[in-house]
């Protein structure tokens, strides 16, 4: 029984990864589960069993990447210039173990279908408390200026620790900026906190 349950779970994990992939590479309406059963070595019927749909597949696979993000978020130290830089440094990782999660975020921002909305929404909601929490703390402890606008900050923060990885997984970089990878995160983190701490 422990066999089974184990095979299992490893046929609904490489599911799951081959889903991501040929999801994020090729947008839902491209991706057929027939492709992502042939790549991921499971049967059109595993598919089915664990996931159901094509839809409840894709959900999951949104789901599988933000797991990932929130575990970050969870796990992040209270004090507001570690709990930033904890997601800055550990959301970096994440995109260079996983890089198609960059794509399929994107796809659900620009181009979410209509059965995506409400979980997006879950997720921006539980985001924007990150963000906010972090940034009004600093404002109320003194580590960061009085004077910034909250909802302009997090939109910074957000696009300046991921938009690098956005852009690299779409391999749409302009010359001379493909190799910045290692020193990206902790150069944009102080970019970005020397324009909000207090002087």
């Amino acid at each position: 029984m422990k066999d089974e349950k184990s095979t299992d779970k490893s046929t609904k994990e490489a599911i799951l990864d081959t889903a991501l992939e040929l999801f994020a590479l090729q947008g839902y309406d491209a991706t057929s589960t027939r492709q992502i059963a042939q790549k991921s070595g499971a049967n059109l019927s595993a598919i089915s069993y664990h996931f159901g749909s094509k839809e409840g597949l894709y959900k999951a696979s949104f789901y599988h990447c933000f797991g990932f993000v929130e575990a970050i978020l969870d796990s992040a130290p209270t004090a507001p210039l570690e709990k930033i830089a904890h997601y800055a440094n550990k959301i970096s990782e994440l995109h260079k173990k996983k890089p198609y999660i960059a794509r399929l975020f994107i796809q659900n921002v620009i181009n979410a279908k209509p059965f995506m909305l409400d979980d997006i929404a879950k997720w921006q909601t539980k985001m924007r408390g990150f963000f906010f929490g972090a940034l009004q703390d600093g404002i109320k402890q003194g580590i960061f200026r009085a004077d910034i606008d909250i909802a302009s900050s997090v939109i910074a923060l957000f696009g300046i620790v991921n938009f690098y990885f956005f852009i690299r997984s779409a391999k749409i970089f302009p010359q001379g900026f493909e190799n910045l990878t290692q020193n990206y995160t902790p150069n944009a983190l102080e970019i970005f906190l020397n324009g909000i701490k207090a002087k």
